[in-house]
């Protein structure tokens, strides 16, 4: 299932009460990311540079989508403990 990356809180709440009735019927989850864990992938000074400024802009996008329209993450709203990465 395809997500929009910002919306109304209530799309996310939606999407989530879909995917828990599926998770209650057995299916598994996964999810798509890019996330970094320094602790496990170890990255270089460089890398780490790299990934700093890769943030930055994603920072930005987000203040304005939540201050701008009053919208959410999909980042933060679209997470469960039982979500395999």
């Amino acid at each position: 299932m395809s997500t929009a990356h910002f919306g109304e809180r209530r799309y996310f709440e939606q999407i989530l009460a879909t995917v828990d009735a599926y998770e209650q019927r057995g299916f598994v989850v996964h999810l798509e990311g890019t996330a970094h864990d320094p602790a496990v992938d170890a990255p270089t000074g460089v890398e780490q540079a790299i990934l700093a400024a890769q943030e930055a802009p994603r920072e930005l996008e987000q203040r304005r989508m939540t201050t701008t329209f009053g919208w959410v993450s999909q980042r933060e709203e679209l997470r469960r403990p039982s979500w395999t990465i």
